[in-house]
């Protein structure tokens, strides 16, 4: 989960401001297309910038699986050439980010606290969006007012909305998810003319009915991952931008047409120059986009809307460029792996010591009673027994004491060998033997990636090596030629340690 969470920070880093260039130019391709189209490409862009850092889907694997399925249904000839290429850690050719542990815990927490704000932030601004709302108080409309507030109801098909005034704010703003509520501030009506009433009414109608209020809100939650990046402020910008545009074409329709619709705009920013004492609500507004002048000129201003051939030249292209830079987004994705803390070498027990030997009893020695004198042989009885040899009782040797164990240097053998990153450990290759192609799997056009995973000993040999995943027509060659490879003993606090790694042997064949 920590990889993903820094994999995500990493490439939103890149892939958020390419996004945004690639949304841009597709904009400005397709301007005479209308707002409404240029509102889908922003909000496109804004979901893209929030989702693709988080997509490990690689479309490289996808494109060249297809092209050699596609060649082998059509039998093409086989090529000459074959290629066998290993790679040391993920399928993905491409290196993995791998930061120190320090850095990268430090990441991560910055990560998570700039996170947590933002949450905070809109958190706060919905809150106060819902204090704002409970203080404000019911408005009873005049009879020509509710007459045109009738109007809009009806054309936008929001019978349901409910209006209200209050001192808070300084324009017309819309809230709510499930009920509908126009705000507007404290004695406005009584200030504008019936064609400013109307425009204005339109407008606020026009959010109502597109549910800005609930899409807004839905588009602050799904972007607080990226909430930290300027590139995806610019993209807000312009989806607030292309959204104010779009409601005010269709609040034009709404009206006498968009010349009058124009003069009401412009009488009724002048009429907003007292700011909000709620500048960071979570509402939606008429004046909220900041961006009046290209308002009024894209009302107008008549742009000849493209037809024929040329709209679906352009389209084609903006589809085109599209899919390339989502592709090359997700096909260069920078992925993560996190560094293995440092393992402490195996204690080796200290032998205990020997109890001192005990001495076996000496037994006691008793007194041999000296010899008879000898007699001569006449006196000796003819039946008398020669005599006996007597030997002095040696003392028993002592039992022998119990030896202690040598000390040995030697560390314990480890519960599991240490698991080092796959990028260090294809820097400590001393020896590699390249696989053999298999000639049936050749000639069967069978290609594709075997992952192995291999434990390297402390004296630098593979000692152990199963296969994960692969065509299984090319997995013994690729262990016949892993198995014979030697690295650099990999040394812990200078001892050599046991480790474990990840090996990818990617057999290829040529024009395939």
């Amino acid at each position: 989960m920590k990889a993903f969470a820094l994999g995500y920070l990493v490439n939103s880093l890149w892939q958020t401001p390419l996004l945004l260039v690639a949304a841009w130019l597709v904009a400005r391709a397709t301007h005479r297309m209308g707002p409404a189209f240029e509102h889908r490409i922003w909000t496109s862009a804004l979901m893209l910038e929030a989702l693709l850092p988080a997509c490990t889907f690689d479309p490289f694997t996808l494109l060249q699986s297809a092209n050699s399925f596609i060649h082998h249904l059509l039998h093409i000839a086989e090529p000459h050439g074959t290629t066998i290429t290993i790679t040391i850690g993920s399928v993905s050719p491409r290196n993995a980010f791998d930061p120190p542990a320090q850095l990268f815990t430090a990441l991560l927490v910055a990560y998570i606290v700039v996170t947590l704000y933002f949450c905070a932030r809109l958190a706060w601004r919905a809150s106060q969006s819902s204090v704002l709302r409970r203080r404000a108080q019911t408005l009873s409309l005049t009879t020509a007012a509710k007459a045109s507030w009738q109007r809009c109801a009806n054309l936008f098909q929001v019978p349901d909305a409910q209006l209200a005034s209050t001192p808070a704010i300084a324009g017309p703003v819309t809230l709510g998810v499930v009920q509908r509520l126009l705000l507007l501030p404290s004695g406005w009506l009584e200030t504008l003319s019936a064609e400013d009433l109307d425009a204005a009414l339109a407008h606020e109608f026009a959010h109502m009915r597109r549910r800005d209020f609930a899409k807004n809100l839905f588009y602050e939650l799904i972007t607080l991952p990226i909430a930290y990046h300027p590139a995806l402020w610019l993209t807000r910008a312009r989806v607030a931008e292309s959204r104010e545009l779009l409601c005010d074409a269709l609040a034009a329709e709404a009206v006498a047409g968009k010349q009058q619709y124009a003069r009401s705009l412009l009488r009724l920013a002048s009429k907003l120059c007292t700011p909000s004492q709620h500048p960071v609500l979570h509402a939606i507004g008429i004046f909220d986009a900041n961006n009046l002048e290209r308002r009024v000129m894209n009302l107008t201003h008549t742009t000849p809307p493209l037809r024929g051939l040329k709209r679906f030249a352009i389209s084609a292209g903006c589809v085109v460029l599209a899919l390339g830079t989502c592709t090359y987004a997700l096909g260069l994705r920078i992925p993560m792996e996190e560094s293995a803390p440092p393992v402490p070498p195996a204690s080796v027990a200290e032998p205990a010591p020997a109890p001192p030997p005990v001495p076996a009893p000496i037994p006691e020695r008793k007194p041999v009673p000296p010899p008879p004198p000898p007699s001569t042989p006449e006196a000796q009885p003819a039946s008398a027994a020669p005599p006996a040899h007597v030997a002095l009782a040696a003392p028993a040797p002592a039992a022998e004491a119990p030896v202690a164990p040598a000390p040995t240097d030697a560390p314990q053998a480890d519960a599991q060998p240490m698991h080092i990153s796959p990028a260090t450990m294809a820097s400590n290759i001393t020896g590699k033997v390249a696989p053999v192609y298999p000639d049936e799997a050749r000639a069967e056009k069978i290609q594709g990636t075997v992952v192995l995973h291999a434990i390297i000993e402390k004296d630098g040999k593979v000692s152990s090596l199963t296969v994960v995943s692969g065509p299984k027509e090319l997995q013994v060659a690729a262990l016949d030629a892993v198995r014979q490879w030697t690295y650099k003993p990999y040394l812990l606090n200078g001892n050599p340690t046991q480790v474990e790694t990840t090996i990818n042997v990617n057999f290829h064949i040529g024009g395939y």
